[in-house]
């Protein structure tokens, strides 16, 4: 039996499903819950999908309300989706770390948990796993194509990163023949911007600072200089992929203080081949993808983490 499969009898065996996302919700983690929860349907299981923060404006477009207002019933089947730890669930850890079920995801710094784990590393997206039980469980049609191809067209970039496979095409390819919209997911993922975020760009190009010849770029963003400008945190949750952007730059790195705790910063990498920013965060705690990863530092003052970023990228490039 396929991974696939089995997800798909314990659905069908299951009196009701409820499915985790992990913090700060990008378009991988919503909308393969999201399709997720559209499969349970069709196989004749209510579900409801739980997230830990509400997820920003440009993704609203991902969730289903008649999931979210789901009410919970006993005995239900837990499944995370596109969560690499249990750290990753946030607010819904305490309640739910123990209670899952069933584990999907693709991140090679996984950790282990949950009854049963199927997690794929060279998957590009969870959504290529959510479009195996949707295929499976024939649930093939045009909205959960929709949902599905922004998984993995957000995890991708577009088709563009490193990780993006053979198998990804083949996916959007048959996404396709279901019914997905592909211009308008992708114009809603990638081309539309809010003032904020058009403020935040402005602000992370103007205080960006160069080190080891031009080749790690950082940017602080202090709670302070938001607040004056107006902007929010969510606002510059595309920062360190900007950067990357820049000529002769090979690793990229925001450094977002927090404003309700201001000795919290939150770290998000990203990087060029050789350059293994999981492998970075991971000394920070945190982890993800070897391209693009994160984690949460912990200093007394902006300067003090941006200097202690600094410090430990360079080690990179000193080698």
């Amino acid at each position: 039996m396929t991974n696939a499969a089995y997800v798909c009898e314990q659905i069908k065996a299951a009196k009701a499903v409820c499915i985790l996302c992990h913090t700060r919700p990008d378009g991988d983690t919503l909308g393969s819950a999201f399709a997720l929860a559209r499969v349970c349907r069709v196989l004749g299981t209510p579900a409801r999908v739980l997230l830990a923060d509400p997820p920003a404006a440009r993704l609203s477009f991902l969730c289903c309300p008649d999931f979210l207002a789901a009410p919970g019933q006993p005995d239900e089947l837990v499944i995370s989706v596109d969560v690499a730890s249990p750290a990753q669930l946030g607010s819904l850890c305490e309640t739910w770390c123990d209670r899952v079920d069933l584990k999907i995801d693709h991140h090679a710094t996984a950790v282990p948990f949950g009854r049963f784990c199927w997690v794929e590393p060279d998957a590009a997206a969870t959504g290529e796993l959510i479009y195996e039980i949707a295929r499976e469980a024939g649930a093939r049609d045009a909205r959960t194509a929709d949902l599905i191809y922004a998984a993995v067209c957000s995890d991708t970039g577009g088709f563009r990163y490193s990780n993006t496979t053979a198998r990804s095409f083949g996916v959007a390819a048959d996404l396709i023949l279901w019914g997905a919209n592909v211009a308008d997911v992708a114009e809603r993922l990638f081309d539309r911007q809010s003032v904020g975020e058009c403020r935040a760009i402005g602000d992370v190009y103007a205080n960006m600072r160069f080190a080891c010849g031009g080749r790690l770029v950082s940017v602080l963003i202090p709670a302070e200089r938001r607040a004056a400008l107006g902007t929010t945190e969510e606002d510059y949750s595309n920062a360190s992929a900007l950067l990357r952007t820049v000529e002769g730059v090979e690793l990229s790195v925001s450094i977002r203080q927090q404003s309700d705790q201001p000795t919290k910063y939150r770290v998000s990498m990203r990087s060029r081949d050789p350059i293994d920013c999981a492998a970075l965060c991971a000394r920070l705690g945190g982890g993800g993808h070897v391209r693009a990863a994160g984690a949460t530092l912990t200093a007394p003052g902006p300067a003090q983490a941006e200097e202690q970023i600094i410090r430990l990228c360079a080690e990179v490039f000193h080698a």
